[in-house]
């Protein structure tokens, strides 16, 4: 059951105290966990805000179905990553559950299912010894398939790798640059735990920004931007026009890729936007009669069209779900399938002969790349894209501010946590611009 979230837990929007911006007009495009939290902190400082957001609500990349188990499963991001984070302080007191549960991983490998006891062995050692170096490398944008099938790793743990990099990336390892995601894994500073809630993402989202959210106005899409020494001019897609002193873009990657926004940005912008990666991404959520699967179970890898399953009722509640959960190419491939829940199927069916089809009961599909003011799942670590977030992230004229997981420039996008901490770059660059 969802659990009422506790009232007037709202934390302040940064660590240090907000400068005066009364009198300041800002332009917020994207109600996002970025724009949110900029909006929230821009508020807390006292400007006045006009937060505009292309679809019919708010949260983004966040959102919560709650009428398909006995408890809510999220159809976005699931996790936070870390405590050392703004997120993780602001979610803790606006009324996030975790999960305690403890759990077993299975493993597909040999054309056999086993525990991680069963079939922990020296091949995935190297595995592990291969994520735990990731940091280490000094050999360039190689492809990290190519670095993969030239180290140690043998070949028989590679759909699990295809699951614990490319997958946990949001693509293929064939699309990720080596040298960005060494950067990346470098910088990372939130800390390796990482917490599951058992109550709605989507309502602690709300909570920790609940000014922003009350003044969010959905269903605007806005068509254009323009900027001079003087102030922001955003038209929106019905004709009307808002005005203000400053404008922080905090839309998906995808939607500045596609040039849904009409504004004219500098030739190192454009290359930064276009270097970025972010690809599809989806998750199938699969009820069934049984959990055939068993108990206490986590994660379930290697299956040959979805490198990983997770039991979702596990901490949470009762109901007999797995998410598939489907990133990069197998994302492309399973897309353009005539039978997509089918072929989902049929990895359980052979991962635990032919179960699943008996059991199954209903599935709902979330493709992130369908959803029109979205496109995909998150940023990715393409070759290039390390410096490629620095061009994207700074500000233009002093007017134009980017936020958004894809402008994170310390190792933290493709997370809500990063996310919400671009949100409070951007509050803070323009608290620096006019405070």
């Amino acid at each position: 059951m969802v659990q009422a979230l506790a009232a007037g837990l709202v934390l302040p929007a940064s660590s240090c105290v907000p400068p005066d911006l009364t009198g300041l007009r800002v332009i917020v495009v994207g109600a996002g966990a970025a724009g949110l939290a900029a909006a929230q902190a821009l508020l807390d400082s006292g400007a006045d805000v006009v937060l505009l957001e292309a679809s019919d609500r708010v949260g983004g990349r966040v959102r919560t179905l709650t009428t398909f188990a006995d408890f809510p499963i999220e159809l976005g991001a699931e996790e936070i990553h870390g405590r050392q984070s703004p997120w993780f302080d602001r979610a803790s007191a606006n009324g996030a559950q975790f999960v305690t549960d403890a759990t077993t991983d299975f493993y597909f490998v040999d054309d056999a299912l086993g525990s991680e006891d069963e079939v922990w062995d020296a091949d995935f050692d190297e595995a592990q010894a291969f994520i735990d170096a990731l940091g280490d490398w000094e050999g360039g944008e190689t492809p990290m398939d190519e670095v993969l099938a030239n180290s140690n790793v043998p070949p028989r743990t590679w759909r699990t790798m295809d699951a614990w990099l490319g997958y946990e990336y949001g693509t293929s390892n064939d699309r990720i640059g080596a040298a960005s995601l060494a950067i990346s894994d470098n910088q990372w500073s939130s800390g390796d735990d990482n917490f599951l809630l058992s109550n709605s993402y989507e309502d602690v989202l709300r909570a920790s920004f609940a000014d922003a959210v009350a003044i969010a106005r959905t269903n605007s899409p806005v068509a254009s931007i323009e900027w001079d020494a003087t102030e922001v001019v955003v038209r929106l897609s019905d004709g009307t026009e808002e005005r203000g002193d400053a404008v922080v873009i905090a839309v998906p990657l995808t939607i500045l890729k596609s040039g849904a926004i009409t504004m004219v940005l500098p030739a190192d912008k454009v290359a930064a936007i276009e270097t970025i990666g972010m690809g599809p991404g989806m998750k199938v959520l699969l009820r069934f009669t049984t959990a055939f699967w068993g108990a206490g179970v986590g994660s379930i890898y290697g299956g040959p069209t979805v490198a990983e399953f997770w039991a979702t009722a596990e901490g949470r509640g009762t109901t007999p779900v797995l998410t598939a959960f489907v990133m990069g190419a197998d994302a492309e491939s399973l897309r353009a399938s005539n039978d997509l829940v089918g072929d989902v199927l049929a990895d359980l069916d052979l991962l635990y002969d032919g179960a699943a089809s008996i059991a199954f009961d209903d599935a709902i599909v979330m493709d992130w790349t369908d959803e029109p003011f979205i496109g995909g799942a998150y940023s990715f670590p393409s070759p290039g894209s390390a410096e490629a977030r620095e061009m994207l992230a700074a500000p233009l004229s002093g007017r134009v501010f980017f936020a958004g997981e894809a402008t994170h420039t310390a190792g933290h996008f493709a997370t809500v946590h990063g996310a919400v901490e671009t949100g409070l770059r951007a509050a803070d660059e323009i608290a620096a611009e006019f405070g």
